[in-house]
């Protein structure tokens, strides 16, 4: 059996002003660090990284700190390592690749080299968020197109406690067991835990959500499909005719088959697509382009479905006594599509806690 003697390792990076709820945050961050067992990897140049390797150290973690300089820094610098790398913002680059994943808040120009870096080097991203400044919109925002790693959002050590589990940085039960007592994590180990087949199964889902929240183009597929999908449904299950038989008098309805429904359900697909994709880059809100994309696509249906089947198919009473009932499906299809693509579009969209801002500035972060 191989012996495991490196501890993860974690990069805090950005700043905060003392006082502020996300300097509070780092520092908290920096303790819990140290009571799962993760090294803290902090430049501790700024009030947020410095709080945060302090914190740690009072919690008798590990802190490597990596200075820009060639000389060491003062004895009551808060580390327990001290590099001095002599390649002053070159550093960034050791910064970003020091750590399994970077805790990255609030931010300025250092930050987001920093950052940029990580990304290019597939290291997973951890922004704070509802407390202000450039990490919180990095999660709608990531430094570009390509899913190079996940992005996991966090407001709450409890959220950043979930978040290092969904990597496997928090992963050895056998040091939480030994630490549980005396760091509270004893809970961790019951059921719903990543230690836990359920928890394992509900780790691997949200990882799979924060990609999919990621990658434009994945959220883009999986909002199509919340509106196609109950959309087609609708329009061809047999549910909305039996239901209509129960209706006095002689009914009628159109169906939506697979041979007459193919070249609609391609034109609805084509409709949303083009739609959304030129909607979304002058619209901001996730939701508004989602809405303007189903409204595009039920408009075209409306024009096809009339020049296939006839301007009658629209009337709901042809003819006295006799009732269609392709109206109702019509007006039922709408529905459930706008209702699932518009939950489907607020569950992907970030929702930072605005109830706590922070300020925040530092020369160089």
């Amino acid at each position: 059996m191989i012996a495991s003697y490196r501890k993860p390792q974690v990069c805090v990076l950005g700043s905060a002003d003392p006082g502020s709820r996300a300097y509070e945050l780092a520092g908290e961050a920096g303790e819990a660090l140290a009571k799962f067992g993760v090294t803290v990897v902090s430049g501790c140049g700024s009030p947020a990284t410095r709080v945060a390797a302090e914190r740690a150290i009072q919690a008798n973690g590990l802190v490597l700190s990596i200075v820009p300089p060639d000389h060491m820094p003062a004895p009551d610098w808060p580390a327990t390592v001290v590099l001095p790398c002599g390649m002053g913002d070159a550093r960034n680059l050791l910064m970003a690749l020091a750590g399994d994943a970077c805790i990255v808040i609030g931010g300025r120009a250092g930050t987001k080299s920093e950052v940029h870096l990580a990304w290019l080097h597939k290291r997973p991203l951890l922004p704070l968020v509802g407390c202000g400044g450039w990490s919180d919109e990095l999660p709608s925002n990531p430094p570009d197109e390509r899913a190079n790693s996940p992005i996991l959002p966090w407001s709450t050590i409890a959220e950043l406690q979930e978040n290092l589990r969904s990597l496997g940085l928090v992963q050895s039960a056998a040091w939480l067991v030994s630490q549980g007592s005396q760091t509270g994590l004893a809970p961790c180990l019951g059921r719903g835990s990543p230690f836990h087949s359920s928890g394992l199964l509900i780790t691997m889902t949200r990882k799979v959500i924060a990609s999919i929240k990621n990658s434009r183009m994945a959220s883009a597929v999986a909002l199509l499909i919340s509106f196609t999908v109950p959309f087609t449904r609708v329009l061809s299950t047999n549910l909305v005719w039996e239901a209509g038989k129960n209706i006095p008098g002689s009914v009628s309805d159109t169906s939506i088959s697979a041979s007459n429904g193919l070249p609609l359900v391609l034109i609805i697909f084509a409709s949303w697509t083009a739609c959304f994709s030129i909607s979304r880059r002058i619209i901001k809100s996730k939701l508004v382009v989602t809405l303007a994309s189903n409204l595009a696509a039920v408009l075209v249906f409306c024009v096809c479905a009339t020049f296939q089947f006839g301007v009658a198919v629209w009337n709901p009473v042809p003819d006295a006594g006799l009732t269609n009932l392709f109206p109702i499906r019509f007006a039922l299809a709408v529905l459930m599509a706008f209702a699932c693509s518009a939950s489907a579009a607020f569950f992907l969209a970030p929702r930072p806690d605005k109830s706590s801002m922070g300020s925040f500035s530092n020369a160089r972060s």
